[in-house]
C-alpha cells in the first residue's frame, strides 16, 4: 500500500459513503481517482481508464453485459484520439470513421463493483482504415480483448478514402512492439 494511504472500512466506497449490501472489499484511499485516464508513453502509448463496473453495465446476474463493454470502448477510442491530439473538428473536410469490423473475446468474467482498467493503442494502419486494440483487465488479468477497426470515409461520396496523413503518421510511429497484444 503506498505511504499515506489506507485501506477504507467494510462496506466504504472512496467517498466514505457505505456500500448497501456489497461485500467489503480491499480498497485503498489511492482509489479516490478510480475514475480517471492516463496517457502511458513508451513503445506503444496507451490511454488508460480506469473505471468501475456500474448496475447499467451488467444483467441480472450481476456480470457484464456483453452490450456494455462496446460503449467502454468507445470512450476509450475517444480518449485515445484526444491524448495523440486529434479532435474533430481539426480534420478537414470533417472526416467519418465508422467501425467496419469489431471483435471482442471475454477470458473472464466482470461484476458490479469491480475497478477495471482499459487499455487502448493504435494496432494497426493502412492508408484508408486503422484498427485500436483493447484489452479490459482486473486485478493485473486479461478479462476482456478487442480490436476495431474504422474506415475512413469521405464526407461527401461516403466512399474509402486515404486517412489525413497527420493520422497516418501518428498511427504508423504508434504501432505495437512484436509479441504485444
Amino acid at each position: 500500500m503506498a505511504a499515506g494511504t489506507q485501506p477504507l472500512g467494510a462496506g466504504e466506497v472512496p467517498d466514505g459513503t457505505p456500500r448497501d449490501g456489497e461485500a467489503a472489499r480491499d480498497i485503498n484511499r489511492a482509489d479516490i481517482t478510480w475514475c480517471g485516464v492516463r496517457f502511458e508513453l513508451g513503445d506503444v502509448p496507451t490511454v488508460v481508464v480506469r473505471e468501475r463496473v456500474r448496475l447499467g453495465d451488467t444483467d441480472s446476474s450481476g456480470l457484464i453485459y456483453y452490450g456494455a463493454v462496446t460503449s467502454w470502448l468507445t470512450r476509450a477510442q475517444s480518449e485515445l484520439w484526444l491524448a495523440l491530439g486529434f479532435r474533430q473538428e481539426g480534420l478537414q473536410p470533417s472526416p467519418m470513421m465508422p467501425v467496419v469490423d469489431a471483435h471482442l473475446r471475454y477470458h473472464g468474467p466482470l461484476a458490479l463493483g469491480d475497478a477495471y482498467e482499459l487499455r487502448a493503442w493504435i494496432d494497426e494502419a493502412g492508408t484508408t482504415s486503422l484498427t485500436i486494440a483493447f484489452e479490459i483487465g482486473l486485478d493485473g488479468l486479461a478479462k476482456v480483448g478487442a480490436r476495431m477497426t474504422h474506415v475512413h470515409l469521405d464526407a461527401v461520396t461516403g466512399r474509402p478514402c486515404a486517412l489525413p496523413a497527420a493520422m497516418v503518421s501518428a498511427a504508423r510511429s504508434r504501432r505495437p512492439a512484436p509479441g504485444r497484444t
